[in-house]
């Protein structure tokens, strides 16, 4: 029910994610990656896909609006 968890899970894996919430005893994304409990790799992963998204949803904003044809 969570999508920062699911794109965590995604990245670093479904178990390893479940440790990290049993160990962190939350199921909250950014105090898991306060606490250093999920790996590095995966604290950055998830907000470099949000942005991702973001700008997809949105590409006029940042001038990204390309023809190609």
């Amino acid at each position: 029910g969570d999508w920062y968890l699911a794109i965590a899970a995604y990245n670093c894996g479904e178990e390893r994610l479940r440790r990290g919430i049993i160990e962190g005893g939350t199921r909250d994304y950014w105090t898991l990656v306060d606490y250093k409990i999920i790996p590095k790799e995966t604290s950055q992963y998830v907000p470099k896909m949000i942005a991702a998204i973001i700008l997809a949803k949105n590409p006029s904003i940042f001038n990204l609006d390309h023809s190609f044809e």
